[in-house]
């Protein structure tokens, strides 16, 4: 799978999670997952070269010199085929789902009063920064946005483990 993986040189691999309940699935994921780390290993994919799937991160292509360093690559990236406005409305709507999500998770989980509120607050000054955004695209508030739905969502996730163990 490794040498596969090094000669077909894919942009892109879709596959199970590998915390699915399904053990055919899980076992599908491992291998594939294996194999990515396998065929960085030049010994291992040889008489092939060495492939590294690349890592993209779709808020990190707006950077100037990245966004520079993939148009000279011919990368297609989002900002690279369409533009750096449809690229910042795609993040924000991104985040807008997430911060629904995350309240609607917050009400279902029926926890903790407390952190119920504080997910919900936080979800709804995401969701206010989200219009905004949607509104008056700009760099700034992409950026910002992007830091803090991360940070929300991990925030979220311990406040829901702690609301279940209380």
């Amino acid at each position: 799978m490794a040498k596969v993986i090094a000669e077909i040189k894919p942009d892109a691999i879709i596959t199970w999670s590998m915390n699915t309940r399904h053990p055919d699935h899980r076992g599908t994921a491992n291998i594939l997952y294996d194999a990515l780390t396998y065929a960085r290993i030049p010994r291992i994919t040889e008489p092939l070269a060495a492939y590294r799937p690349p890592l993209h991160i779709l808020t990190l292509a707006l950077i100037p010199k990245t966004l520079e360093g993939y148009k000279n690559a011919e990368v297609p990236m989002w900002p690279v085929v369409r533009s750096k406005k449809e690229t910042i409305i795609v993040i924000t709507i991104s985040s807008l789902i997430s911060s629904f999500t995350a309240i609607a998770i917050s009400i279902l989980l029926d926890i903790n009063i407390v952190i119920n509120v504080i997910v919900i607050f936080v979800g709804v000054i995401m969701i206010g920064l989200s219009i905004v955004n949607l509104i008056k695209p700009t760099e700034k508030i992409s950026k910002l946005i992007f830091k803090s739905a991360s940070l929300f969502m991990v925030i979220a996730f311990l406040l829901w483990f702690v609301g279940k163990v209380i």
